[in-house]
């Protein structure tokens, strides 16, 4: 769940100086709305959240 495992683990990630990838197809809750806070909050303060084309885009460039 987004509002609990993916949360936790990017937490823990940033605080590890990680700059954590957060795939938002690959990720979900009980609640879209829930899921969209959750991915909002990651975005602005933790990590990065990306579509499946942006991660391939990095992916293909070289950026990851």
């Amino acid at each position: 769940k987004t509002n609990c495992c993916i949360r936790a683990t990017v937490t823990d990630a940033f605080y590890l100086d990680y700059n954590p990838y957060v795939v938002k197809e690959c990720v979900a809750t009980n609640s879209e709305v829930v899921n969209e806070v959750h991915l909002t909050d990651i975005d602005k303060y933790l990590g990065d959240v990306v579509d499946m084309n942006t991660l391939f885009t990095m992916l293909d460039e070289g950026k990851l």
